[in-house]
């Protein structure tokens, strides 16, 4: 009777751990809080917007709820061209399944996690409307 128990409550906790997964890659269960797992700096980004592309970028997430930008490429904006750093603050939204990022230049974003590990970032985010992006990122460093 007792070892028929024990097999029970261990399958319902097997289920239950199962069934812990939030993102829609992964993983199913981790020890790591969502906030350490993404804390680091990621990079290696490969996007598929425009067919399987990897180009030179990081983003780093910090702790204390700031996050940096970091693209080894120049850009056109108004003022002319500018390299690529980009800060601003960060916080987890909708039950922690995705991440908004406010810019010092007021522009908000927010991202939607497909996986977290704690090498891998995959999200979408639309950069502008009607145009999804799907980026997988890699941890580059601690």
């Amino acid at each position: 009777m007792t070892r028929n128990l024990i097999f029970l409550l261990l399958g319902i906790s097997i289920l239950g751990i199962s069934s812990c997964g939030k993102y829609e890659d992964g993983p199913m269960f981790s020890l790591l809080s969502k906030k350490h797992r993404l804390c680091t700096v990621w990079g290696g980004m490969e996007e598929s917007f425009l067919g399987p592309i990897e180009f030179p970028y990081e983003l780093e997430f910090m702790r204390d709820g700031f996050f940096e930008e970091r693209n080894a490429s120049l850009f056109l904006t108004e003022e002319g061209l500018e390299g690529g750093r980009l800060t601003g603050v960060w916080e987890f939204v909708q039950d922690k399944e995705a991440v908004q990022l406010t810019f010092d230049s007021g522009e908000v974003f927010e991202i939607q996690i497909n996986r977290l590990t704690r090498n891998d970032l995959w999200f979408e985010f639309a950069p502008s409307p009607g145009a999804l992006m799907d980026v997988k990122m890699t941890r580059d460093r601690d």
